[in-house]
This record gives C-alpha cells, structure tokens and sequence, in this order.
C-alpha cells in the first residue's frame, strides 16, 4: 500500500470510530476519508503556492515584527459585548434584535382586470 492509501485508511478508521463502528458502511466511509485526503492535500498545494509566491524576506520580516503595544480599539457604541449585553434566552439568538409584532393577514391584492386576458395571436 502506498502512502495515499495508508492515509485515507487512517481516515476512513477514525470516521468509522466517530460514527460509533457502524457494520456495512465501508464504501461509504471510504469515499468520504478520499474525499477528505484530496482537500487536504488541495489545502497543503494552495499553502505551499502562496508561500513560493511571497518573498522569504517579506515573510521572516512579518513573523519577526512584534505585536502593536497598542491597547485594541473600544467596541462600537451600536456593538455590545458578551459582557455587555443583556441575558437573553437561547432561541432568541436566531430573532432580530429589534422585536415586531405578529403578521396579521392583510386582504389579497386584486389582480387588474386584464391581467387574466389572453392577446389574440397576431396574423
């Protein structure tokens, strides 16, 4: 076996151990530990890309520069903290922040009269 092959073995080892060992499900496994080998190995050729494009200079120079002493900026006013926001329940996460009342059913509009009308083919 090659090195490909001994990868997405482990791959497919530790998929079929996070689904709880489950029996006829190799093929599937399989595929998806080749699915997963091929984007990391598309993710190791993009990093290895973008690090022959960058001039080694440029690079040790940015790892070299020390952080900024500076203190970060203060959040927004509009923007609030964890610590600064009120406690809320947990569905309302996926609510809007400003609250609107219930839709009430408004009359459906009327369709003009000649919206159901037909042109007669032109000759």
């Amino acid at each position: 076996m090659n090195n490909r092959d001994e990868r997405i073995k482990e791959i497919a080892y530790r998929l079929w151990e996070q689904e709880g060992r489950p029996e006829g499900h190799s093929d599937r496994l399989w595929r998806a530990a080749e699915a997963q080998y091929e984007a990391d190995v598309a993710k190791e050729r993009y990093a290895a890309e973008i690090a022959k494009d960058e001039p080694a200079g440029e690079k040790l120079a940015r790892s070299a520069e020390p952080k900024s002493d500076e203190p970060p900026p203060p959040p927004s006013a509009k923007m609030k903290t964890a610590e600064q926001a009120p406690e809320t329940k947990p569905h309302a996460a996926k609510t809007s922040a400003v609250e609107t009342p219930p839709a009430t059913k408004a009359p459906a509009a009327e369709k003009p009269a000649a919206a159901g009308k037909r042109k007669p083919p032109a000759t």
